[in-house]
């Protein structure tokens, strides 16, 4: 069964030592975030060096296709982390919050990770009668059997 969002969010701090063409590059290629969604906010940091905020936002089938992405790609071990606390990445909205290393993304891997990551915010369009967690627990089970 497909997951159905109504919106999904990626976002993404860029420092002065990142190169910011290649981390969109590889956020949009390895998440299939279109390029032209990207909004790049320019500001300053505690020291006065440049950082940009990366972010994204997709709605309907183009939301969805992007978490297929996400959990079809993400690794094993990730989604048995996920689905053994997903309260921890749902808020009291139903929206879906999770943290993917940017480093490693560009190195073409999709795992989570705290620091310094790639957010994404999945709000699910669902049903009244089925809770966001029981419609990623679906999700992360239907990714993988193994689970």
């Amino acid at each position: 069964m497909p997951v159905r969002l109504s919106s999904a969010e990626v976002s993404f701090l860029i420092h002065a030592t990142e190169d910011e063409d290649r981390l969109i590059e590889a956020v949009a290629e390895k998440l299939s975030v279109p390029k032209n969604l990207f909004v790049i906010k320019r500001m300053k940091g505690h020291f006065d060096n440049p950082i940009s905020q990366c972010m994204a936002v997709m709605h309907g089938d183009l939301a969805s296709r992007f978490a297929e992405t996400v959990f079809s790609r993400i690794r094993v071990s990730d989604r048995i982390i996920l689905k053994n606390a997903l309260s921890d990445h749902i808020d009291e909205h139903g929206s879906v919050y999770l943290r993917i290393d940017k480093q490693k993304l560009v190195n073409g891997k999709i795992e989570l990770a705290q620091r310094d990551p790639i957010r994404v915010r999945l709000k699910l369009a669902s049903p009244w009668r089925r809770s966001s967690s029981q419609i990623m627990q679906e999700l992360l089970l239907e990714k993988n059997s193994k689970l």
